[in-house]
């Protein structure tokens, strides 16, 4: 009876009364992203979304002071982990929205014991922006203000609608543009050279370089892994999906790597750090981990 009793106050007079807690936009453009049929990705993302400042102020965790501007938010995994999430996942889910390039994460200490991340929402400004010269919604908001949410340039609502985000496999023109190719050895090809880009980043961040013969890889793994018949059972957006969510895996094993070096500690990724791509692909690990 209690919820009853709050939900006849909130529509009081017929009309929903305003929260003190204010709200935020949220696009149907979201329902594009590769990580929205995950419902614990899409509820950690909406989560962070809710805590994300829009004005600036001044937090203390631990005694250390952090300031935080519109977009950004404190967090720690822990927050996720008390909610059921495994941490494990939490953790991959953060660093396919820094992959994504939806947000950059910072981390905080105290001396050296961490005690949480600043995360900052990219473009907060361009897909947080309403008019405000209208009462009515609308179903076709300006380009650049929905870009935020792929990590779209910063231009001006008055430039261009063409200008693409080069951020991820959706619209990344590396990788297959707007406009799926109706060719499925087109889209594996590009989507290939995607990843090979991405393992490249990956191997930088612990002090190496990919030496792997790139055409072998290609042949003898991608395309083997990625065949026709798998991309036509899965559907076009599943495996644009699943490449993001390989290479948002490659990075955070080699993010953990970069980590423990020059300590005592060792990554649970260990195996990694000099690992070939071709081992990699045929391991097929970001699959169990998803």
């Amino acid at each position: 009876m209690g919820n009853q009793a709050n939900v006849y106050q909130l529509h009081e007079g017929q009309r929903v009364m305003p929260s003190k807690n204010g709200y935020i936009s949220l696009w149907r453009d979201i329902k594009k992203q590769p990580f929205y049929t995950d419902l614990i990705a899409r509820g950690i993302f909406l989560d962070m979304l809710l805590d994300a400042q829009h004005k600036s102020r001044k937090i203390e965790v631990d005694g250390v002071p952090v300031f935080l501007h519109p977009g950004q938010l404190f967090t720690k995994r822990q927050h996720f982990v008390e909610q059921g999430i495994n941490d494990s996942k939490v953790k991959r889910v953060l660093a396919s929205f820094e992959q994504l390039g939806i947000i950059r994460r910072e981390t905080i200490k105290r001396g050296q014991r961490s005690v949480g991340q600043r995360v900052t929402f990219l473009n907060w400004k361009k897909w947080q922006k309403f008019d405000q010269s209208s009462d009515q919604p609308s179903d076709q908001p300006h380009t650049a203000e929905i870009k935020g949410l792929n990590g779209g340039s910063d231009q001006s609502c008055d430039q261009s609608s063409d200008q693409e985000n080069n951020n991820d496999l959706n619209n990344n023109k590396e990788y297959a543009g707007s406009v799926t190719p109706p060719v499925h050895s087109e889209l594996r090809k590009n989507a290939f050279n995607y990843f090979w880009k991405k393992w490249a980043e990956c191997k930088d961040l612990v002090g190496l370089k990919n030496k792997a013969p790139k055409e072998k890889t290609y042949t003898n793994n991608f395309a083997k892994l990625f065949t026709d018949s798998y991309i036509n059972r899965v559907g076009v957006e599943a495996f644009k999906a699943e490449v993001n969510q390989m290479c948002a895996f490659a990075l955070e094993a080699h993010q953990d790597i970069a980590s423990k070096q020059g300590t005592n500690q060792t990554s649970d990724y260990f195996n990694h750090e000099k690992m070939w791509p071709a081992k990699f692909l045929s391991n097929k690990q970001w699959r169990e981990q998803a």
